[in-house]
């Protein structure tokens, strides 16, 4: 079970949660507007994903996982 899922939804939200899920389909179950996750195993490996694949300076992606960081069970919005 990874630690981190980076979820997508319909209304272009994009979260970030530390929420123990055991699969996709719990994630589709908590988000009416579920399209897509990324589970990650590490806030560094989430920070990686986010320079790469949105575009963002190393600082910029740290700021907004840092609200999660130590937060077991948590939800943050990510504004990309």
């Amino acid at each position: 079970m990874k630690r981190f899922h980076i979820i997508y939804m319909a209304d272009s939200k994009v979260v970030l949660s530390s929420v123990a899920y055991q699969d996709w389909r719990e994630i589709q179950d908590s988000y009416r507007n579920y399209i897509t996750s990324v589970d990650i195993d590490t806030l560094e490996e989430v920070v990686d994903y986010l320079v790469i694949e949105h575009k963002l300076t190393r600082e910029r992606s740290r700021e907004l996982v840092e609200p999660i960081n130590g937060s077991p069970g948590r939800t943050v919005e990510l504004d990309l």
